[in-house]
């Protein structure tokens, strides 16, 4: 079988094998679209489709702006604000694609925005109204 082939690189192995397992569980067509969705995030580094969605009430803003250690805190993103100035400083924040370097940063929010925080961790703001 193609999991017995030595000439197969394991993670492309790996990949048949979830797909050939979800498949059996969740159908073809489930298992496809499945392993694309895995691809785009954790190969190509793409935002996921189905993110949380964080609510700022518009009273946290001040001119449009939030400080992005309170916009990580209050997204619970982080465990502490420590945490929080550590991940800016090390430069693993983003906001839509822009990275987000300085924990004294106010980042201006806008209804929509995407923010990364690490490698994988996604999540979209919604503004409310207090």
């Amino acid at each position: 079988e193609l999991l017995d082939d030595n000439t197969i690189n394991p993670r492309n192995k790996k990949e048949l094998l979830a797909t050939s397992l979800s498949a059996q569980y969740y159908g073809e067509n489930q298992a496809i679209q499945a392993r694309n969705n895995f691809n785009s995030i954790f190969r190509d580094g793409q935002a996921p489709e189905d993110m949380p969605v964080v609510a700022i009430d518009k009273a946290d803003l001040k001119d449009g702006m939030i400080w992005a250690v309170k916009l990580l805190v209050k997204a619970g993103a982080v465990g502490s604000r420590n945490e929080a100035e550590r991940l800016l400083e090390q430069g693993a924040v983003e906001v839509d694609g822009e990275k987000i370097n300085k924990d004294k940063a106010d980042i201006a929010v806008v209804d929509g925005m995407v923010v990364k925080v690490g490698k994988r961790k996604y999540f979209k703001i919604v503004v409310k109204s207090a």
